[in-house]
């Protein structure tokens, strides 16, 4: 491993790579972006390294922390990470000898379960008590066909798991479409599931064309591809049509032929087993289409059309509209529980979509390439910022709060929240700690949609939310942000030595604020 430590810089105390497999190159900028979430702060003056900074769209959520980076990844090589096996002797030490003590991982792998690298983070945060590692959930929400989506290593018990919602305010008005398919065998069995779909939400949603606490029946279209003018219009005069994507005609072509037999709505079934998106449509076609255009799985389709093919049975879909603001979970965000343990993960969920932040400005060869004052709507000089989403966004912005929970009780706000208070009792954290506080103080997000699924969501916790959405001011009282009536207790620290030991804690009533 190589080492850069520079102890008294501003922001970065230590950049570390091992040569084989990494190098000091960003060329993605995925790393930038997360590292400018966690501690973005832009100097006033770029001349000047001492200058004082300013508030913009790249300032991160701790603008005054500081970082240690290790790079896995080498420029070469963009969608290859080498991080060795045994994190807690090879990869998270590094951190600790610069004075570490948070670590955000916006990284994963393919695999479930729990991997010899969850069981590394485990056995290092058991170890090393002071220390807290948020890792990314995972952004493999749309995987169709599993019981769980969550990968490792957010499967180990010991760390944050991230999962990735919405920072959009009710007041927006967005709305979505939350679906039920119910299956009708020989008119004996009645089967129900959600449905998930990819909707245009240039068009009206499926859900405004089916009547409240009622369903629509779904139709296959003949032919199964809609290229062509149908052939079974009785049928689907009034109903759903079930399309086939085919290469011949888009989204288009078929939303025509549907039309012109009188169908209410199509859902087209993605022709492979990749995730479905949203039907495109180019601005001059937009203006022809006035049904619901919508695409789903593949696998989920195809089980569908070959049961209407075959007369074995009735298809209908009911639907809901909900608002689409930060009650809601992403579409991608992986979800649990964890396999095949069944473990409540993720933990939390912080804003994960469209968040803007640094933007890498080093071009593939890692020189700097230099913007002018408006680049990706940028800030001046070699300091830009861009959108990003993921469970990869999601998860610095959580570290970074994690970091000002961490100053907050170091610094004397503890435990009323102001400052130099009578009452004040600074102390250093555990990580566990930590964990606790943004586990009690997170938002449910009950009556909120599961993208991913369709689902709504309950009360937490579950495998969707976690136990809700990251709330600092619900995890510690903050002045002007908590009720005032909320007061706060905790114990750190402790340790039992024979079975059987209890604790008593007295001093405060749960009133229910």
């Amino acid at each position: 491993m190589v080492y850069c430590r520079i102890p008294e810089h501003r922001k970065i105390v230590q950049y570390a790579f091992n040569p084989a497999y990494g190098d000091v190159f960003d060329s993605r900028g995925h790393g930038t972006k997360c590292a400018g979430s966690i501690s973005g702060a832009v100097l006033s003056d770029d001349s000047y390294a001492n200058s004082s900074t300013k508030l913009t769209l790249a300032t991160g959520v701790a603008p005054a922390a500081r970082l240690s980076v290790v790079d896995f990844n080498k420029r070469q090589e963009n969608d290859s990470l080498y991080i060795p096996d045994t994190v807690d002797l090879d990869y998270l030490p590094v951190h600790t000898a610069a004075g570490a003590f948070i670590t955000s991982d916006s990284w994963g792998s393919l695999l479930a379960g729990y991997s010899a690298k969850a069981r590394g983070y485990d056995m290092f945060l058991w170890k090393n008590p002071d220390h807290l590692s948020l890792i990314a959930a995972g952004n493999y929400g749309l995987n169709s066909g599993y019981n769980s989506t969550i990968t490792s290593p957010a499967t180990a018990k010991n760390v944050v798991a991230v999962g990735a919602g919405y920072r959009v305010p009710k007041s927006e008005g967005i709305m979505a479409g939350v679906y039920v398919i119910r299956t009708i065998v020989s008119s004996v069995f009645t089967i129900e599931r959600p449905f998930m779909l990819a909707e245009n939400t240039e068009l009206p949603l499926l859900a405004s064309i089916i009547p409240n606490d009622s369903y629509v029946e779904v139709v296959a279209a003949d032919p199964i591809t809609a290229c062509t003018p149908l052939n079974n219009v009785a049928q689907v005069a009034g109903r759903i049509v079930l399309v086939r994507r085919s290469s011949p005609c888009g989204p288009f072509d078929v939303g025509l032929n549907v039309i012109e037999a009188g169908g209410a709505a199509v859902i087209i079934a993605q022709a492979t087993m990749d995730k479905p998106f949203v039907p495109p449509f180019l601005v001059d076609e937009i203006q022809s289409i006035t049904i619901p255009v919508s695409m789903t799985y593949k696998n989920q389709a195809d089980n569908l059309i070959n049961f209407l093919q075959e007369e074995s049975g009735q298809v209908f879909i009911r639907g809901t509209r909900v608002p689409l603001d930060a009650e809601s979970l992403a579409d991608f965000s992986s979800w649990g529980p964890t396999s095949p343990d069944g473990r409540i993960k993720p933990d939390i969920i912080a804003p994960g979509t469209s968040w803007q932040g640094g933007y890498s400005t080093t071009s593939g060869n890692g020189i700097l390439s230099p913007l002018s004052s408006n680049a990706y709507g940028g800030i001046g000089g070699q300091c830009a910022f861009d959108c990003y989403s993921g469970t990869s966004a999601a998860t610095p912005l959580a570290a970074g709060t994690v970091a000002l929970m961490r100053q907050y009780l170091r610094t004397g706000f503890y435990p009323s929240g102001r400052l130099n208070s009578i009452f004040s009792t600074p102390f250093t954290p555990s990580g566990m700690l930590l964990k606790a506080l943004l586990i009690a103080g997170s938002k449910s997000l009950e009556s909120g949609v599961a993208r991913a699924t369709g689902k709504l969501l309950g009360p937490p916790p579950d495998g969707y939310q976690g136990w809700g959405r990251l709330s600092m001011s619900g995890s510690l009282p903050l002045e002007g942000f908590t009720d005032p009536r909320v007061r706060l207790q905790v114990l750190d620290r402790g340790q039992f030595t024979l079975p059987g030991q209890s604790v008593t804690v007295t001093g405060l009533v749960a009133t229910g604020t």
